[in-house]
């Protein structure tokens, strides 16, 4: 069995492609999110007081490790990238594994986000800026979990005999997929937490 990507035209005509359709489709989640960002701008500057009067203050702790899962992952992505353009489809499959480990342990960490603020009385029946909050990370993890169903995809077909040239595609926009989201979610905590 044969563990190599396979280098043959099919690979040179789907890498035309593949990163317009990726460019396409992160357009419309930037589209989307952009949309969401300005809705929040309106409502913090609409008030006088940030966080609103009220409403308690969130802790950074949490935020703050699910920093540090996404970014811990999104450098993994960078090691699977090299691995995989070098062919080692072994260390790749080790390292998609723990990118899908420290994705799963973001995930962890934003449900424990969702459980601290139904505890401080930020559910998301409690006003609007409970509602962003959820919001914001409920759309964001969503994401992430698709992503990670990506990357469980691309650790089976690496058991395949080779990777095509329609793989090589699929393989690179995941990881660029990846690293969106690990900057979105920089952005949006840049955003709802530090400023």
């Amino acid at each position: 069995m044969n563990n190599s990507i396979d280098e043959s035209n099919e690979v040179i005509m789907n890498t035309e492609v593949s990163p317009l359709a990726m460019t396409v489709a992160l357009i419309s989640f930037s589209m989307l999110f952009a949309t969401l960002i300005l809705g929040y701008f309106i409502f913090r500057f609409s008030n006088s007081a940030w966080p609103p009067i009220g409403v308690p203050k969130i802790s950074l702790s949490m935020p703050l490790i699910s920093t540090f899962f996404i970014l811990i992952s999104s450098i993994g992505i960078e090691f699977a990238k090299y691995y995989f353009k070098k062919s080692n489809v072994r260390l790749l499959r080790r390292t998609i594994l723990a990118v899908i480990f420290f994705g799963g342990c973001y995930f962890i960490s934003q449900i424990n986000f969702w459980t601290y603020l139904n505890v401080i009385n930020l559910a998301t029946h409690t006003g609007i800026y409970a509602s962003i909050l959820h919001g914001f990370t409920w759309i964001h993890s969503f994401h992430v979990a698709c992503a990670v169903v990506l990357l469980i995809s691309i650790f089976f077909l690496s058991f395949k005999e080779r990777f095509s040239g329609f793989h090589y595609g699929f393989v690179m926009n995941s990881f660029t997929f990846w690293h969106f989201l690990t900057l979105l979610w920089l952005l949006l905590f840049l955003i709802m937490f530090v400023f």
